[in-house]
């Protein structure tokens, strides 16, 4: 009756380990989804307007928060820079509207922060994947 008792306060013990443990991971997902947001719209409008400075301190905040590395930010930042250079390119949304180079940045990257290729991006650069078998996202 011991043992059995015993058992299952283990199994409950590595329950709610690997529960805290994922919630930290989906968190730190989450965080650097926000920083590739961040990064695919300052790119966009610096493209468009080379003197655009938004003083947005979001990647800064991101890496005092987190456990998240220079390098893995660096890494994150060259992804979507190639992933989304485009997005500030024109269209011609509304011509009847006289307006000139309109753009869809916000929208565009918006679609790319929601996107499952960029969660699974962001999964496989800090390593989850070798462990999403125990995920309840």
């Amino acid at each position: 009756m011991e043992i059995k008792m015993n058992k299952q306060i283990l199994t409950i013990g590595i329950l709610f380990f690997f529960h805290g443990f994922m919630f930290c991971q989906s968190k730190l997902v989450s965080e650097l989804k926000t920083a590739a947001l961040y990064c695919c719209i300052i790119n966009n409008y610096k493209a468009v307007d080379s003197t655009f400075d938004s003083k947005d301190v979001t990647i800064s905040a991101v890496i005092q928060m987190n456990p998240i590395s220079i390098e893995t930010i660096e890494s994150l930042a060259k992804y979507v820079k190639d992933k989304t250079t485009d997005f500030h390119k024109g269209y011609d949304v509304y011509p009847e509207k006289g307006t000139s180079n309109p753009n869809l940045i916000i929208y565009n990257c918006t679609k790319f922060y929601k996107s499952k290729e960029l969660r699974q991006y962001i999964k496989n650069l800090i390593g989850l994947n070798r462990i999403s078998y125990y995920s309840w996202e």
